[in-house]
């Protein structure tokens, strides 16, 4: 009988691994397969991920950038951009594992599962329509 000598990652690992830019389903499939790294391309965008989402922190926080339009817009773009690169592609590159046997299964969305996306990404644009038209009633009546 032979001991498995690979160490256990656990939760708060897998967590640490993931602030170095390494998602936490890649860490645990790297350590029940004892792979050496992930991929560079997948490292190199959650990098740049943490790093906009840094940057455009630090310019939230800064009273004079907040209140320049310029500055803001620039900054909720990177907000964007930052959220956008972790939670879209980040999630997107750890559901193409493989598998303990080495295979990856191929996957093509269904119409339903398409129209789901669809009709999500509508109400987040009707919402931001509606915003948009609040923030603007809100702005016409301050400036008179």
């Amino acid at each position: 009988m032979s001991i498995d000598r690979r160490p256990f990652l656990g939760v708060a690992g897998c967590s640490l691994l993931a602030f170095a830019g390494e998602s936490s389903v890649d860490a645990l499939a790297r350590a029940g397969r004892a792979e050496a790294a992930p991929p560079a391309a997948t490292g190199k965008r959650m990098w740049t991920s943490m790093m906009l989402s840094a940057i455009a922190l630090v310019l939230l926080i800064v009273p004079s950038t907040r209140r320049n339009e310029k500055a803001l817009a620039w900054t909720c773009g990177m907000v964007f951009l930052s959220l956008w690169i972790d939670k879209g592609l980040g999630l997107i590159v750890g559901g193409f594992v493989p598998s303990p046997v080495g295979a990856v299964t191929g996957y093509v969305p269904t119409i339903p599962e398409m129209s789901i996306a669809l009709g999500i990404w509508a109400i987040g644009f009707l919402m931001i329509t509606v915003f948009y038209k609040i923030t603007l009633s809100v702005r016409e009546g301050l400036a008179t």
